[in-house]
This record gives structure tokens, C-alpha cells and sequence, in this order.
């Protein structure tokens, strides 16, 4: 207990203008993704339904799959401001994209539905150095992260004139890629009441790829041959709230 007394008592004659405290922070952030082996699949099951419709000439008019090439994600953290700020952070964000119909060749009917769903959330410990009387402050992260994959189609096709290369899997699984997360993030906050401020971060994060991994085992939807792996790097722009609760 001495111990944490006396470096408080260091803290606030080293930052004399910093306040100690504990805080709250929700934001919300947008950036984009590239799931590379989830987005070949997405690629070649519309190459798989533009032959359907192009190639073999049915009827019905079935939407390609958009790609997964940005989401929107929701980071909380909880941290104590001691001069310098250290806390938890929980983050999750998801993209998704399905399609489903109808096509009609001569007198068969052909159901098709397609739905493929991406949850990232990430656990970690952070770290920031408010700056400039805490107008602006320069962090980093880092933890465990998961990814989980859902995964529901029906493909119904001839397979005596089926002739693309590639037959997108009728089946329904849930598949995990378990990692780790960093980030390195700058913000700038606004005070708007005492205690509560807003902020604006640019935030960039990496995310190794890690194998796709189901109750059956290594997973394989886009047909290369190879298990598909999840993994994200880039830049995140993100805007929040600050609460801080005065010690």
C-alpha cells in the first residue's frame, strides 16, 4: 500500500496537471477489413452464380454477394487514470453478407441461399500518456482475440451440365480463429461537463491470420485446396465518450 501511495504522490509531481481517476469510455469506430480467404470465397460463389444465370442460362434473378470490405465495430474500456492511463478493452465488431432465390431452368427449380457471417472481438490490456493537459493522448493496446465465422447454404444445381470449377458447399458451421490483437492509437478529446468529454481516434491495429478451425476440423470454403485463415491489419477511425469519476 506504501508502494502504490508513494508512486501516486511520484505521478502527480512528475504530470502535475493530469487528474486521477477512474474512467469509462464507449466508442464507436468504422475501418475497413479484408478477410482475404472468406472474400475468394465470396468471389468465386458469384462466379458460381453468374455461370448459372450467363452460362447455363436460367431464370431468376439471385444478387451477388457484396464483399466483406469494411464494418463497424464497438470498443468499451474501463481504466484508471493515474497520470498515465491503464485499463482493460473489450472490443467487437462484425460484417456479414447473404443472398438467397430462385433459379429456374427448363421445368426444374433451383433453391439457392447463401449466408456468411464474421464476428471479431478482442480482450486486451491498454495503455495511455495524455498529453497537453489531456487534449490529446497517444496509446497502445493488446491482447487475445477471436474470430468466429458462420456459415449457411443450400446450392441446388444440375450436375450433369455443371461445368465452373467450383460448387459453393451446402452445409451450415460455426468455425473459430483464435489470435492476438495490437494497436497503437492517437486521440483527441473535447471536455464538454466536468468529468465527461468526447473524442476522436485514429487507431491502427494488427491481427495475425489464424487458421479457421470447425468441430470437423480445418475449414476450406472457398475450394483453393488450403484452410482458410482470418487475419486484419489497417486503420480505424473512431469517435467516443469519456466518463472520469475523480479518486
Amino acid at each position: 500500500m506504501r508502494a502504490i501511495l508513494l508512486g501516486w504522490i511520484v505521478l502527480v509531481c512528475a504530470f502535475p496537471g493530469l487528474s486521477l481517476g477512474f474512467r469509462t469510455e464507449v466508442s464507436l469506430g468504422w475501418g475497413p477489413v479484408d478477410p482475404a480467404d472468406l472474400n475468394l470465397f465470396i468471389g468465386v460463389a458469384n462466379g458460381a452464380l453468374e455461370f448459372f444465370r450467363q452460362d447455363l442460362g436460367a431464370q431468376g434473378d439471385i444478387p451477388s454477394l457484396e464483399p466483406m470490405d469494411d464494418a463497424i465495430g464497438l470498443r468499451v474500456g474501463e481504466s484508471w487514470a493515474l497520470g498515465i492511463t491503464l485499463g482493460l478493452e473489450v472490443a467487437v465488431f462484425k460484417a456479414e453478407t447473404n443472398t438467397s432465390g430462385i433459379f429456374t431452368l427448363g421445368d426444374q427449380d433451383y433453391p439457392v441461399f447463401l449466408s456468411l457471417s464474421l464476428r471479431n472481438m478482442r480482450f486486451g490490456l491498454l495503455f495511455c500518456l495524455p498529453l497537453l493537459d489531456q487534449a490529446l493522448s497517444l496509446g497502445i493496446s493488446g491482447g487475445i482475440a477471436r474470430a468466429i465465422v458462420d456459415y449457411a447454404g443450400d446450392f441446388a444445381y444440375p450436375e450433369e451440365e455443371w461445368a465452373f470449377a467450383y460448387v459453393p458447399p451446402s452445409l451450415e458451421l460455426q468455425a473459430v480463429a483464435s489470435s492476438f490483437y495490437g494497436t497503437a492509437f492517437t486521440r483527441a478529446a473535447f471536455g464538454l461537463f466536468s468529468g465527461l468529454r468526447m473524442y476522436l481516434e485514429l487507431r491502427g491495429h494488427w491481427q495475425p491470420e489464424a487458421p479457421l478451425l470447425s468441430r470437423e476440423g480445418e475449414v476450406d470454403l472457398n475450394g483453393d485446396g488450403d484452410p482458410d485463415r482470418v487475419g486484419f491489419v489497417g486503420f480505424w477511425l473512431a469517435g467516443g465518450i469519456q466518463i472520469e469519476f475523480p479518486f
